[in-house]
């Protein structure tokens, strides 16, 4: 349970803007103009930040990438301790928490494995469309 972050903690993170939100997926998805079918609306988590999940391993090595370079990845995009990880359901979220959590070895990263399908699933929820930062 240390690893995951339930919907009500995700609800109170996205409300307070304090606890750093990580989204997987990809640039199109996270500026809304692309939607995976999993997912009600287009559009990312109010507050969160884009690293793809692709940018923590070496296709060439076929490796995640050293810890140095993680830690570089999360510094850059303003997460780190704390972090909530998530993406459409869960799947691509998880190669963020392992690389933040178990190859970084940053503390308390968790998991939103409900993701945006979850997340969406009700209209009253705030979603964000925009530009990565």
């Amino acid at each position: 349970e240390a690893w995951r972050a339930p919907l009500p903690g995700l609800a109170t993170a996205v409300a307070g803007g304090s606890v750093p939100l990580l989204d997987a997926r990809s640039a199109e998805q996270f500026e809304g103009k692309a939607k995976s079918p999993q997912a009600r609306v287009p559009g990312t988590l109010p507050g969160a930040v884009l690293i793809e999940n692709g940018a923590f391993y070496s296709a060439a090595e076929k490796r995640f990438l050293p810890a140095d370079a993680v830690k570089a990845l999360a510094d850059q995009a303003g997460t780190g301790k704390s972090t909530i990880t998530f993406c459409n359901t869960g799947h691509l979220a998880s190669v963020s928490w392992f690389a933040l959590s178990e190859v970084a070895g940053i503390d308390g990263v968790r998991l939103y494995d409900g993701s945006m399908s979850e997340w969406t699933a009700d209209p009253s929820r705030p979603v964000k469309n925009g530009p990565a930062a």
